[in-house]
Parts: structure tokens; sequence; C-alpha cells
């Protein structure tokens, strides 16, 4: 459903017909996401990054990131294959580093086997061996989702957008000057949550029944 949709739903519920805007739709959308972790960590996307000759920190791109989840570097070879770029603590950085130093102190180059991040509002990231030409690379991460307009939907499965207006309604109730429209502001709140949350974290019966899952090691920025 798209915010249109899902502001119907909140008109409907709570018979404000003149309500032309988001507000308390998109407050319990943000909500939602933020109790169930789980929700927002499956919006996940890619970013290029280029490494070149002669450089081997780069900047990251943080304000797109909640959380680094890995990194790819691709073979300048015939087969182009992607090879996970490692991120290590600085001991194994170093000692890394040192394996490519030559006899005369420099550092010889090749493709970058790997990586650490470091620094304080800007975040970089350092590579070892540095590289010996200009190479593609590849970050995953976990984004911030996108505010819920007129236009778009909710990163969430479809099951979920009712509960999204529900909830947005139940806050609007909840600030009623009168008592009788609160307490159907909070009865809805209660069973809204009740619902979506152990859906939403994965706790729910039978949820995950012959689905596989595989752990991840995961970075934070």
């Amino acid at each position: 459903m798209k915010g249109e949709a899902l502001l119907d739903e909140f008109r409907r519920l709570t018979g404000a017909t003149n309500v032309s805007l988001l507000d308390d739709v998109q407050a319990a959308y943000q909500d939602l996401l933020k109790r169930a972790g789980r929700w927002h960590s499956r919006h996940r996307d890619t970013v290029s990054l280029v490494f070149k000759s002669g450089e081997s920190s780069y900047a990251l791109p943080l304000h797109k990131m909640t959380r680094l989840e890995g990194i790819a570097i691709r073979e300048n070879t015939d087969q182009r294959e992607w090879r996970p770029l490692p991120i290590v603590d600085d001991a194994e950085f170093d000692s890394e580093r040192l394996r490519w130093l030559k006899s005369d102190g420099t550092n010889d180059t090749d493709r970058p086997r790997v990586g650490r991040i470091s620094g304080g509002d800007t975040r970089v990231l350092e590579v070892t061996p540095g590289p010996d030409g200009t190479y593609e690379g590849r970050l995953t991460y976990v984004g911030f989702p996108a505010l819920l307009t007129r236009e778009n939907e909710p990163i969430l499965p479809e099951m979920y957008h009712l509960e999204i207006a529900q909830l947005g309604a139940a806050y609007w109730l909840m600030n009623s000057q009168d008592e009788n429209t609160r307490a159907r502001g909070h009865i809805l709140e209660r069973r809204v949550l009740k619902n979506a949350i152990p859906r939403a974290i994965d706790t729910s019966p039978n949820l995950s029944n012959g689905v596989k899952t595989r752990s991840a090691r995961m970075m934070r920025c």
C-alpha cells in the first residue's frame, strides 16, 4: 500500500477526513521500524567504490548506512571474480602490511587483501596492500529506510501495511480531548503492537518453518 492508501485508512479509522498530512502515519511507521529491528535490517543495499593505484585510504559514505555488512573487490583477471575484503583489527592489519614491505622499505602493491576501518565522525577504509591498478569495489550495507510519502510504500511486507495506518490512527486518537476517544486509541495501539511485533522479530509460531537461516558477521560503522 502506498502512503496515500495508508492515509485513507487512517482517515477511515479516525473519522478525521480533513487530515492531509502523513505525520501520525509516519510516526507509526518509524516507531514500528525501531521496535522491530529486524524489519530495519532487511533494508539492504550496495554502493560502488573504486580502488585506485597510489591510494590506500577511502572515505566511507556513512550518511547512507546504519551498518556495514561486507566489502568485496573485483579481480582484474579474465574471470572478473568478486572476492571478499575482510575487515581486520589493527594488529592483523599491521601484520599483513609488513608482509608487503619490500627490502628497500617501500610497500609492494597488488590487489588489496584486507582492510580496517578507522576515524571518528568521518570513517575511513584503509586497505593493504595498496592497489596496483584500478579495482571495482562494492559495499553491502544496511541503510536508512526512506521516509513514507504519498507515492512510495513502506519497506515492510504488505501484511503489516494496515497496521501502520492503525497505529497512526491510535496515536491520533490518544491525543484527543475526549476520554472515550483516548481509550479507543490505547486499545487500538495495544492490539497493533500485540499482533505486529512478534511477527516482525520472528517470534510468531510457524513463521520460520522450513526456512534455512545463515548467520552473518556484521560490522558496525
